[in-house]
């Protein structure tokens, strides 16, 4: 169990203007700000399809979801910097680099429905009762295709 300590302890950390962790989250924020910030200045195809990795005052590091997006943003790739120059004075960007990033697919579109393979099993012992000449067995794998059938 964690003690009231522990927790103020954290908070402290993670608040702490000096610390490591508070500057990740800080620069976290900044990215994802200059990430809206920049990708608006975008043309439109590249909606949704491009986002700011990182960025200095040199250079502007985007991931693009496609190798053609790449090529067509690698076209474009000066009038984003004259745009990026332009909206933000402190920047100076010399150079864009651009890199392939395909989207993460969700689990659930990883799910494929599995196929029904039990009525396929039903159907070969099926096949096999038909073709069995001792009686007993016939019947013994009949009773097993229906039980395949009918689970519990």
């Amino acid at each position: 169990m964690r003690s009231h300590r522990s927790t103020k302890r954290l908070n402290e950390i993670i608040n702490k203007e000096n610390t490591l962790l508070a500057k990740l989250f800080h620069k976290a924020d900044v990215l994802q700000q200059l990430d809206t910030d920049i990708t608006s200045l975008l043309p439109t195809t590249f909606a949704g399809k491009a986002k700011v990795a990182n960025i200095n005052r040199r250079e502007v590091i985007i991931h693009i979801t496609t190798a053609a997006l790449l090529t067509r943003l690698r076209l474009q790739q000066r009038q984003v910097m004259q745009k990026i120059n332009q909206r933000f004075s402190w920047a100076q960007i010399e150079k864009v680099t651009i890199k392939v990033r395909p989207e993460k697919i969700q689990k659930e579109a990883l799910v494929r429905p599995k196929p029904n393979r039990s009525e396929q099993i039903a159907l070969e012992v099926e096949l096999a009762a038909e073709q069995c000449s001792d009686i007993s067995l016939k019947e013994s794998l009949s009773k097993l295709a229906s039980h395949i059938r009918k689970p519990g």
